[in-house]
């Protein structure tokens, strides 16, 4: 039977996301941070938590966390004219309606690293949630062997461990799969107490994980391949903001 989404808070995978961070590095806030922070709804039944960090290697840490009565959905572009706007975020865009718990956190390293990018979306309404955690590649693992032993060959058996609990969440096209690694958990399940948990347990290790890469990388000198980190990350976000908000709402990534 499904839990109330209102008791299973995401917030709480922010905090522990800041507190880890700020073990490994001094963060300072961005100039989001300084700008939203916390903002309600008119009627008071919605909150919406933004945190923006920059550190010497982190380009951008952003989480947003949105929780909500029965009264929010996410829904997507077309959807604009006919619903009133709360927030637009990779092409989704918060209204009225079903949503009850939304989070999306993710870390950018500096170009000057080529470190995953570490990111999760997690979306949750009444009857469903949906759970995207990735260290997404800046480069193919697929074609690009050296890239996928160096920061993903050690974590196999980290992503077989959780990849065991939550059971695939449906076909992606080969377009999409180039930017997942091999430790991708993309997962659809009814809400539960249990299922929050394990998934708590999964942020955390993937978290520790990435951040333990972030201490030992050094940084790139070369310009050639500083401007092909830079690519990479532009291609990931526009990506992203295509096909990612399909993927939350839809059964496949089209």
């Amino acid at each position: 039977m499904a839990e109330a989404p209102s008791a299973l808070t995401y917030q709480k995978f922010v905090h522990f996301a800041l507190e880890e961070t700020r073990k490994h590095t001094n963060l300072s806030p961005s100039p989001l941070q300084e700008k939203f922070g916390c903002l309600s709804s008119i009627d008071g039944k919605t909150e919406l938590h933004v945190h923006s960090f920059e550190s010497p290697k982190i380009r951008l840490l952003r989480s947003l966390c949105i929780e909500g009565s029965d009264n929010m959905q996410v829904a997507d572009e077309q959807e604009r004219e006919r619903r009133s706007l709360y927030l637009i975020d990779n092409g989704l865009i918060i209204t009225t309606g079903m949503l009850q718990q939304y989070a999306n956190f993710a870390i950018f390293p500096r170009v000057e690293f080529d470190l995953p990018i570490f990111c999760v979306n997690l979306f949750t309404t009444a009857a469903m949630s949906k759970v995207l955690l990735d260290l997404n590649p800046l480069h193919d693992v697929i074609t690009q062997h050296d890239y996928k032993k160096k920061y993903y060959t050690h974590l196999i058996p980290l992503g077989n461990e959780y990849t065991e609990l939550f059971q695939w969440g449906g076909k992606i096209t080969s377009e999409s799969m180039k930017f997942f690694s091999p430790i991708v958990i993309w997962s659809k399940f009814p809400p539960s107490q249990q299922k929050h948990h394990l998934l708590c347990s999964a942020f955390c290790h993937y978290l520790k994980s990435w951040l333990q890469l972030m201490d030992h990388v050094t940084a790139e000198t070369d310009a050639s391949k500083i401007i092909m980190n830079l690519e990479a990350q532009h291609r990931y976000l526009t990506w992203r903001a295509e096909k990612v908000g399909c993927l939350m709402m839809m059964d496949n990534i089209k």
